[in-house]
C-alpha cells in the first residue's frame, strides 16, 4: 500500500502547491498536513515556502508568517514523523533498502529540472511560481546526488516522488517557449512519444511488470 498511499499524498501536494502559489500559507500547511496522514514523507515539502522567504523579510506580516511556518512545521513533524524516525532509520538506512526504479524516477524529475533551470526566464510563470519551481528543481539536483551518497536509494526515491509536478510544469510549457527552435507541434509529438515509450518499456521489461500482464482494458473487451 506504500505507493498507493503516497500517490494520494502527491495528489494532495498539488493542491498545496496551488495554495502556495497564491501566497496562502495556512492552506498550504493544511494540505501538507492532510497529505502526511497518508504518507509522512509529504512533510519534506515543508521546505517549499523557503522559496518566498526573501520576499517576506522586512515586513511584520512576513515575520509573523515565518514564525507561523516554523511553529506549524515543528508541530507537524512532531505529530507524524518523530515517532517513526527509528523505524525509517532501521528500514531505509541501516537495512540499506533499495528501489530498482529509483534511478529512473529521479532522472525523470532531473531532466525537467535542468531544462527549467537552464531556461527559467523563458517560462511564462509568475514570480511566485518561478521561485517555487526553481527550489523544486534544485531539490531534484540534490536528489540525484543523494542517490550516489545515500545508503538507501528507496529513501531518496520516496522524497523525489514529490518533485513529479516539475514534469507537469515543464512538459506543459515546452510547446510555448519554442525551446531549441522546435515548434509547439513538434514538442507535443515528442512529449506524447516519450511518455508512450517510457510506459511501454516499463510494461515490457520491468522486473515486476508481470503483475500487470495480461493487461486488461475495457475497450479491448468488446
Amino acid at each position: 500500500m506504500g505507493y498507493t498511499r503516497q500517490g494520494v499524498a502527491i495528489g494532495i501536494e498539488l493542491l498545496a502547491l496551488l495554495a502556495l502559489q497564491r501566497d496562502r500559507l495556512l492552506q498550504f500547511l493544511a494540505w501538507i498536513g492532510l497529505a502526511a496522514t497518508f504518507h509522512a514523507t509529504a512533510l519534506s515539502m515543508l521546505v517549499l515556502p523557503i522559496s518566498s522567504l526573501g520576499q517576506r523579510f522586512g515586513r511584520l506580516s512576513g515575520l509573523v508568517s515565518i514564525a507561523f511556518l516554523i511553529g506549524t512545521g515543528y508541530g507537524l513533524l512532531r505529530a507524524f514523523l518523530v515517532s517513526s524516525i527509528e523505524t525509517y532509520q532501521t528500514v531505509y538506512l541501516e537495512a540499506e533498502y533499495q528501489s530498482q526504479g529509483a534511478i529512473i524516477r529521479v532522472i525523470l524529475v532531473l531532466l525537467p529540472a535542468l531544462i527549467f533551470l537552464w531556461n527559467r526566464r523563458q517560462f511564462p510563470v509568475s514570480p511566485s511560481q518561478g521561485s517555487i519551481y526553481t527550489l523544486m528543481a534544485w531539490l531534484a539536483v540534490a536528489a540525484s546526488i543523494g542517490l550516489v551518497v545515500s545508503p538507501s536509494s528507496t529513501a531518496v526515491d520516496r522524497v523525489a516522488l514529490y518533485l513529479l509536478p516539475l514534469q507537469i510544469v515543464v512538459g506543459s510549457h515546452l510547446p510555448l517557449i519554442r525551446w531549441q527552435g522546435l515548434g509547439p507541434g513538434t514538442w507535443r509529438q515528442l512529449l506524447v512519444l516519450s511518455s508512450f515509450a517510457l510506459l511501454s518499456i516499463w510494461l515490457l521489461f520491468a522486473a515486476n511488470s508481470a503483475a500487470w500482464l495480461p493487461y486488461y482494458n475495457l475497450l479491448f473487451e468488446f
